[in-house]
């Protein structure tokens, strides 16, 4: 028995739930009353689904200006530190440099918020509920996407293209940059002389640099997206496939006996996946003692370039390939063959999944934001655009079928 045939008002349903939220919750940066609103809302339609009971709202902790918020503080840094290898003052300049580094490495690519302090803390929501099976729970299935949305990307919103020249072209040269001063300041050290090769070929390195780095100065702005392909559309396919099961559960034709269901919207993923990092910590030991499978959703706008992701964090976390594997057969047996597997590039950011992924969980992201240059001319990413019109309908019954089926695979296997 199939679980869900997916209809019309399912699809409409998702996306007048998505209106509501962003009509009645903007801003929704997390830490934020808007944001705050979102999880009360989404926790009252969770209630209907799971019952009170099943029902949780559990707060954590965040800073959620530090994962942007460092940009212009290392632009400053890195100028500040030219200045002093220009007046020949290496050593500081070197040191300089590597405090750049250590907070782009932290706060960007590891997402490890060391430095996460130096900014205000606010209080993050993430709300979940649950839907018990007919018999013994034997495995577990987190369905989740996240209710924040994220600051709007100046450069995304106004030249795709410039964003990426930026922000590789800015990383690249801080890191060349501080291996220049690095070999800089241990030939000096070895020679008792400044070294002839940091000549006057630097001053026009260095004006290159900065021409690279300036622009990521406007890299964010204050304003904040509408946020619905990144990322409310996914909460509401969690909850829409919520519904489908309770009502299968009242119609006495529930399919899954061994299987529990969790119904999950994280807060913070856009400030670090804050959320899900304070989720898979805070319940490691019930997430690892059952088996469990993290099904996560985000960027969700068209089929076409969608991915079942099997690395995350920008690379660095491997997901399972197994299950993404499955993932994508399954798309492409119910019809969408545009649905492949990719490892997350460097310089993509993170999904929830990374956090799972991260403690061992069996976890794989439903992705599906292009960044081929086609769609970089037409991408609605961090943009004031993202809303319901950016969204493909196809996606959310595509979406919606595809977890459908790896839950009665993941129950038919156990039973």
């Amino acid at each position: 028995m199939k679980i869900l045939e997916v209809d019309k008002k399912q699809i409409d349903d998702v996306l007048e739930f998505c209106d509501y939220i962003v009509d009645n919750c903007h801003p929704r940066l997390s830490g934020t009353p808007g944001c705050k609103k979102a999880a009360d809302l989404i926790e009252d339609k969770m209630e209907k689904i799971c019952g009170k009971d099943n029902t949780s709202m559990e707060e954590f902790k965040l800073h959620p200006k530090a994962f942007l918020k460092w940009i212009r503080p290392t632009i400053l840094i890195y100028i500040i530190s030219s200045i002093f290898l220009l007046i020949r003052w290496i050593e500081i300049a070197t040191i300089g440099y590597l405090l750049a580094d250590a907070l782009l490495i932290g706060q960007f690519v590891f997402y490890s918020g060391i430095f996460d302090f130096l900014w205000p803390e606010a209080t993050g929501y993430n709300v979940f509920g649950k839907i018990e099976p007919e018999g013994e729970v034997k495995q577990q299935i987190i369905i989740s996407g996240h209710h924040d949305a994220a600051y709007v990307f100046n450069l995304m919103d106004k030249s795709p293209i410039l964003y990426g020249i930026s922000m590789f072209g800015g990383i690249s040269m801080l890191f060349f940059t501080t291996i220049v001063s690095i070999v800089g300041t241990l030939m000096k050290w070895v020679q008792q002389s400044y070294p002839v090769f940091l000549g006057t070929w630097l001053h026009y390195f260095l004006i290159i640099a900065v021409l690279f780095i300036i622009p990521l100065w406007f890299f964010t702005t204050d304003r904040v997206t509408p946020g619905v392909g990144d990322n409310l559309i996914a909460v509401g396919i969690v909850l829409e496939m919520g519904k489908a099961l309770v009502q299968l559960k009242a119609a006495g034709d529930y399919p899954l006996q061994n299987t529990r269901i969790i119904l999950m919207s994280f807060d913070g993923e856009e400030a670090g996946t804050r959320g899900a990092r304070a989720y898979a910590r805070a319940h490691k030991d019930e997430l690892l003692d059952l088996k469990t499978y993290n099904f996560n959703m985000d960027g969700l706008y068209s089929v076409e370039g969608i991915t079942f992701l099997e690395s995350d964090l920008n690379g660095t976390i491997k997901l399972d390939k197994e299950m993404a594997q499955e993932c994508t057969n399954i798309a492409h047996k119910l019809g969408y063959p545009e649905v492949n597997m990719m490892k997350f590039p460097f310089g993509g950011g993170a999904t929830d999944a990374a956090q799972f992924g991260k403690i061992g969980v069996t976890a794989t992201s439903f992705f599906g934001v292009e960044t081929t240059l086609k769609a970089l001319d037409n991408m609605v990413y961090h943009s004031p655009r993202d809303t319901t019109d950016a969204i493909d309908p196809k996606v959310i019954q595509a979406s919606l079928e595809i977890m459908s089926v790896f839950i009665q695979k993941r129950e038919e296997e156990i039973t």
